[in-house]
């Protein structure tokens, strides 16, 4: 008689299942560990670089407006006014003064300090530029200058009577107002004896700075054939409160009353001023903050601003956990130097 086998079929025993289930929580773990390692790394890499974006965006942005200080897109250095005197300065009143800086605690009037959206942040600095752009619809092919009538290339020139405006050639720039003008014409007429404040000359006399009357009753009549119109460009650059609970570095435009946001997570902006004695042609010994320049008058300062040292601070958008307890927001201080072209002449 055959001895009958009996298979047995032998599993895992409780310390071996035990041993397998260890293991394998410790490669989890590991490659968790890993994971999160390189996730965190990925978003501290996101936010710097996004930094560094922020950073090249608000510096090529506000620089660039800041070289243009006070210039024209014909490049000429005599800036000449021919309106009258005015009691409520403008945008083109201004001119003499491209530039200007609020230290911290300097208000400016059209852009309030305070806690609501849009609103400037208290202790952070701030600074007004004008210059000139072309109005590229508005080419001048004819100066008729005895009876104060341009001649333009096409009638979608954007002029109306009563608009102030820069007309420039390689020599000179003259403010003065459109005393007629339609969008049906070609002629743009600058006469004398209409308008307000309206113009001292149609000869596009200079304005004497110091009594503010025309210096030259008849003007001067130069042939601005060939020339350009030019587009009064104004801004004002401050640290504002987003809507997102956050800072931004805003862009207010006093010619027409616009507020725009130009960058996110700026938190601070601190500007200072290294000037020259356009007389002696003497610097500064070292850069001043804003409220120790009491002159912004290119014409009448002893201390002209000619260059500016901006400095930003700039703040991640995420926190960022470096310490594996506690995540915080990283900010850099950002510094840029820039010269101001239109004074390399004075």
């Amino acid at each position: 008689m055959k001895p009958v086998t009996i298979n047995v079929q032998r599993g895992l025993t409780l310390i071996e299942l035990m041993i397998a289930m260890t293991l394998g929580l410790l490669l989890i773990m590991g490659v968790g560990n890993i994971f999160l390692s390189n996730q965190q790394a990925f978003r501290t890499s996101e936010n710097l670089a996004g930094v560094q974006e922020n950073t090249r965006i608000a510096f090529e942005l506000l620089s660039r407006e800041v070289r243009e200080a006070g210039s024209n897109p014909c490049g000429a250095q005599v800036i000449v006014n021919a309106l009258n005197p005015s009691g409520t300065p403008t945008i083109a009143d201004s001119w003499t003064t491209p530039i200007r800086g609020y230290d911290n605690s300097q208000d400016y009037a059209s852009v309030p300090t305070g806690t609501a959206t849009g609103n400037r942040v208290a202790g952070t600095d701030a600074i007004l530029l004008i210059s000139g752009s072309a109005n590229s619809n508005a080419a001048i092919v004819d100066h008729q200058v005895t009876s104060a009538q341009f001649k333009v290339s096409s009638t979608a020139h954007g002029l109306k009577a009563g608009d102030i405006a820069m007309v420039c050639n390689y020599k000179v720039a003259s403010i003065f107002q459109v005393t007629n003008a339609s969008n049906s014409s070609v002629t743009i007429v600058h006469n004398s004896g209409t308008g307000s404040p309206g113009n001292c000359t149609k000869g596009l006399g200079m304005r004497d700075p110091a009594t503010l009357s025309c210096s030259k009753p008849l003007g001067y009549l130069e042939d601005f054939t060939g020339g350009s119109f030019v587009i009064f460009k104004a801004g004002f650059w401050y640290i504002g409160n987003n809507s997102r609970g956050g800072r931004s570095l805003f862009r207010y435009s006093p010619t027409d009353n616009t507020t725009d946001e130009m960058v996110d997570n700026v938190t601070d902006m601190q500007i200072d001023y290294l000037t020259e004695n356009p007389a002696t042609k003497t610097l500064a010994t070292g850069y001043v903050g804003a409220s120790s320049i009491t002159d912004w008058n290119t014409t009448t300062s002893t201390a002209v601003a000619i260059a500016a040292r901006l400095n930003l601070t700039l703040e991640t958008r995420d926190k960022i956990d470096n310490t594996q307890t506690t995540a915080t927001t990283v900010k850099r201080d950002m510094f840029s130097t820039v010269q101001i072209r239109a004074r390399e002449s004075l």
